[in-house]
């Protein structure tokens, strides 16, 4: 792995005509964002952009002018270069290839720091709120015009991880940004409305389900929430994000940490989901005790396990991870 600067991601890309572009596993909406603004500009240029992902575009993100393709390890040797967008973890990517035997090089791009990689080349800057702000500068440094197409995707990305501009990570440059998009005419009530109140009778009901499932450990420091197989069956459901759930249980004044897990109706596999108030308690180092990943404050991981066979693993280490947290801040 060898770390670069912006300037040398610009040229990397640049010479590059046959590029596939990547995301993490269940993406969010900066992972969306990046991906597709990345895409729509490189596309602009004449080169040859491909974009895969092992799961389908949530619902909520098909404003956004991209389609997801399936991964394909036959296609792979063609490419000039592999982008990796909004992770810096290999077991976090989202899509199913065999990166050990690749002789493409592949370049990760991310805001958070990662050291558990063998990438060729990694781009990580944590003075921006969102990987969407670093593919901004990419695009502006490529002399690529920021179209309204381009401008949605990356709003997407700014708002998605901001928090609507509600937490620690925003600052001056997300402002400035922000700003550059408007320029570009989009409509920012309009997406916001779209990604937060277009919900479906049965996200509510879930919702409910899922809310009641919640459990307080470390005298409040730590939230539980689940959503079960079962749960998902009732209500008919075969595609179905809970991405936004587990900010139910982070926005409860005494938690520290919020855990949400969510059971997949049709496979053995379980999806959790950890977020934090702070950069205090680092939830990437939670994520990498079940082989995932991730960021200090958003991180995540994918288990084989039964469900409740699960959640009594999660308790304990969620505990004891939280004592060991506060006791480094209480030094």
């Amino acid at each position: 792995m060898k770390e670069i600067g912006l300037n040398k991601v610009v040229q990397i890309i640049d010479q590059a005509d046959n590029i596939l572009i990547l995301g993490h596993v269940n993406p969010d909406g900066d992972c969306v964002g990046s991906m597709a603004a990345l895409s729509l500009g490189l596309q602009s240029t004449g080169k040859k952009i491909a974009v895969w992902s092992d799961e389908p575009l949530p619902q909520k993100y098909r404003f956004i002018e991209m389609e997801f393709e399936k991964p394909c390890n036959a296609s792979a040797d063609e490419l000039d270069l592999i982008i990796v967008v909004d992770t810096a973890v290999e077991t976090r990517i989202g899509a199913n290839l065999d990166f050990n035997h690749t002789k493409v090089p592949i370049l990760a791009i991310d805001h958070h720091i990662s050291v558990e990689n063998n990438f060729t080349y990694i781009h990580a800057d944590q003075s921006y709120a969102a990987t969407g702000c670093i593919i901004f500068e990419i695009l502006k440094l490529l002399k690529i015009e920021i179209s309204k197409s381009i401008a949605e995707a990356i709003y997407a990305a700014i708002i998605t991880d901001t928090g609507c501009f509600a937490y620690s990570n925003t600052n001056y440059r997300t402002f400035e940004i922000t700003l550059e998009l408007l320029k570009a005419g989009i409509n920012t009530s309009e997406i916001t409305s779209i990604i937060y109140n277009s919900h479906s009778p049965e996200y509510i009901r879930i919702l409910g389900a899922a809310l009641n499932s919640l459990e307080l450990i470390s005298d409040g420091a730590g939230a539980i929430m689940y959503v079960s197989s079962e749960m998902i069956s009732r209500e008919n459901l075969t595609n179905f994000d809970t991405e936004d759930f587990v900010n139910y249980p982070r926005s409860i004044m005494t938690v520290k940490v919020a855990c949400m897990i969510t059971e997949s109706p049709d496979s053995d596999t379980l999806r959790l989901s950890l977020r934090s108030k702070t950069e205090d308690y680092n939830v990437s180092k939670l994520a990498r005790l079940f082989n995932g990943g991730g960021h200090k404050c958003a991180s995540g991981a994918r288990i084989k396990e039964s469900l409740f066979e699960f959640i009594p693993r999660l308790r304990k280490e969620l505990e004891n991870f939280l004592k060991i947290e506060h006791k480094k801040l209480n030094k």
